[in-house]
């Protein structure tokens, strides 16, 4: 029920999003991907991962979408946009309280 929930708060993959998931094939090489998610303590954090492969990166989202302990996403992006995102993070229940 919540895989079906995160999937559907987010819009559906831009047309460029899809012809580089598209392109990158089942098993033809390093797929890149950046998440964006919240887990249960209300920490909002964003990362670039490389996979292996679709393939790979397929089982791993859907492990991931499976288990989030709240919103979560996964943008399919190039090496150029991979290797340009700078990861983050913030508290907000921390924030919010204060620290």
């Amino acid at each position: 029920q919540l895989k079906r929930m995160v999937l559907a708060r987010y819009p559906r993959l831009t047309e460029r999003q899809q012809r580089i998931k598209h392109l990158s094939g089942r098993h033809s090489g390093p797929v890149f991907y950046i998440n964006h998610g919240t887990d249960c303590d209300g920490v909002n954090a964003g990362r670039a991962l490389e996979f292996e492969n679709q393939m790979v990166a397929d089982e791993f989202i859907e492990g991931d979408i499976e288990w989030a302990d709240g919103p979560t996403y996964w943008v399919p992006v190039d090496k150029a946009e991979h290797d340009a995102f700078e990861a983050w993070s913030t508290d907000t229940f921390a924030a919010a309280a204060g620290y």
